[in-house]
């Protein structure tokens, strides 16, 4: 994954628009793919995000393999610190029964220079209650020493809305991830510095309840 310089985020949207074009390729490329079924985990629709975020760009992007994604797909070149906090794969574990992820995409005209953004959502469900806590667990372990090693775009605030939820504030980038009983929902999201940081912690509470 591209690393962003935190330090320099705020004239470096040819950076973002790269890394959000490499983050839907690795996260679609190659990736097991369904129509989603009643039973499927639920995500948010291309409307609904538009409609929270008020950035109407947001669309299904066309990028083979862009559809619901059954399985998680790795993130090359994630640090080893890193891997149990971004890495899908690692993140989610093997020992889920269901998996769904999404990714919508939007191009954000500007004067000068466009900008991309991008959201993912990322739903794992677990035989159990207690392998769902045990991979957010995994998360929230992992997450301090992944964003103290100061690679850039992986340093993050980290914020603890309460016990099963937790945030990761970056420049233009913001995670979140919310354990739910016998799910663990995800959330990724960038925008150029132009727009303000789209809110995870309002995301993962609708997709939360989109699961009732």
């Amino acid at each position: 994954m591209t690393e962003i310089l935190a330090g320099h985020a705020r004239r470096s949207l040819p950076m973002v628009a790269a890394f959000c074009c490499l983050a839907l390729a690795t996260a679609t490329a190659g990736a097991p793919t369904t129509t989603a079924t009643p039973t499927s985990p639920t995500v948010l629709s291309v409307d609904d995000i538009r409609a929270i975020t008020g950035i109407h760009e947001f669309h299904v992007p066309d990028v083979p393999g862009h559809g619901d994604l059954v399985a998680p797909v790795p993130i090359p070149d994630t640090p080893a610190l890193c891997r149990a906090v971004y890495d899908q794969p690692v993140v989610f574990g093997t020992d889920w029964t269901q998996f769904r992820s999404v990714t919508y995409s939007a191009d954000i005209p500007h004067p000068l220079l466009p900008g991309i953004a991008s959201l993912a959502q990322s739903i794992a469900i677990y035989p159990d209650a207690g392998a769902a806590r045990g991979a957010f667990e995994r998360i929230v372990a992992a997450a301090p020493a992944c964003s103290d090693m100061n690679a850039d775009y992986y340093h993050r605030t980290l914020q603890h809305p309460d016990p099963n939820t937790l945030i990761l504030n970056g420049d233009m980038v913001t995670d979140g991830y919310r354990l739910s009983d016998t799910a663990l929902i995800g959330v990724s999201t960038l925008v150029p510095s132009e727009l303000a940081p789209i809110d995870a912690l309002n995301l993962v509470e609708r997709l939360q309840d989109a699961q009732r």
